[in-house]
This record gives structure tokens, C-alpha cells and sequence, in this order.
């Protein structure tokens, strides 16, 4: 089945309810899309509110989630964990179908040992290391 990518240019208010990304937007009658139905969100617009229940959910589905400035340049990325190189690969075969026709595309792959060799840092005392995941997810 072929996923949907949805494009927000203009204000709106994105929530979940009942397995549907339901959109709200000011004087019009709400709208629903099934999340299994989404293969990505591309948020272009600063006024555009996504609850945090929906950004889960999103996640969980394995949609891309892409937000942009106010210049309109990718600004974050959320992507699920693949669990191996063949799921990568679907991954990675999924994005070159929605390529943008401006603008860069970076695929970063790591295995969990390099996720688990990450230093992190807060302010110049080293944090405690990062529990192992149940679920990647990159900001």
C-alpha cells in the first residue's frame, strides 16, 4: 500500500484520536486520516501544534516526522529504531520515493553498539549513560 505524506504550510492543530491524526484548523470542519494510512508529516509552518499523544503515535507507526524553519530548511527528523539492515534498507528505499524536489536528504545509519558508545554531556560534567532503549527515537 502506498503511505500518504502529509504537508502542513499553514496554521492547524494536530491531535490523535482512535488510531486517526484528526486536524483542526480554524473556521473548517475538522478532518481525520488514519495514521496507518501516513508515511510522513512534514510541518512547515510555526503556528502548526502537534499534541504530544500524536508525536507518539506517529512514532510508533513508523512515520517520519520532519519539521522546518522559518525559512523553510529541515530543522529536526524523528525516526523510529530499525531492528535490522533489511528494515533499514525498507527504510531507506521508503524516503528516496519522497524525495523533496529542493533541499538535502541525510540517512544516518548506526548499530546499537555505536548508540551505546554515545558520550553525553551537560554543561562540563559527563551524564550518566543513557539506559538501553526499548525504542530509538532521534531529535
Amino acid at each position: 500500500m502506498i503511505k500518504r505524506t502529509l504537508y502542513f504550510g499553514n496554521p492547524a492543530y494536530l491531535s490523535t484520536k482512535l488510531e486517526q491524526l484528526v486536524i483542526r484548523r480554524d473556521d473548517q470542519p475538522k478532518i481525520t486520516v488514519p495514521v496507518e494510512d501516513i508515511g510522513a508529516v512534514i510541518l512547515d509552518h510555526p503556528a502548526v501544534t502537534v499534541s504530544q499523544a500524536l508525536l507518539a503515535r506517529l512514532l510508533d507507526a513508523n512515520v517520519a516526522v520532519v519539521t522546518a524553519d522559518e525559512r523553510h530548511m529541515q530543522h529536526s527528523v524523528y525516526l523510529r529504531h530499525c531492528g535490522s539492515s533489511e528494515i533499514s534498507e525498507a527504510h531507506t528505499r521508503r524516503v528516496k520515493g519522497f524525495l523533496p524536489p529542493k533541499g538535502q536528504v541525510s540517512i544516518l545509519r548506526i548499530t546499537d553498539k555505536q548508540f551505546g558508545m554515545i558520550e553525553n554531556f551537560v554543561g562540563k560534567q559527563t551524564a550518566p549513560p543513557i539506559r538501553e532503549p526499548q525504542q530509538l527515537e532521534m531529535f
